[in-house]
């Protein structure tokens, strides 16, 4: 990892699902972190992954991993790398 940023917040904290996200800068790639808190106690969320779009010729999404499943009030992370 050459740099990491802190992360980011994507939602406002009384969101259903509060999301920050964290840049991890390689040579070749930038990894997105994306932290991911179920506020909702009702529900448990699975396979939550995000998507991006956009980019045009400056980056190709390379893979991403999402969340296997993610309970009320525990944070887990999901990634997509840009190549």
């Amino acid at each position: 990892v050459f740099r990491s940023t802190p992360p980011v917040p994507l939602t406002e904290s009384e969101t259903e699902y509060v999301v920050t996200c964290a840049q991890h800068i390689f040579d070749t790639a930038v990894v997105l972190q994306f932290n991911v808190t179920n506020t909702i106690p009702e529900q448990r969320l699975v396979n939550v992954r995000v998507t991006v779009e956009g980019g045009g010729d400056l980056y190709n999404v390379g893979a991403t991993v999402p969340v296997k499943t993610l309970a009320y009030g525990t944070p887990g992370a999901c990634y997509v790398v840009l190549a």
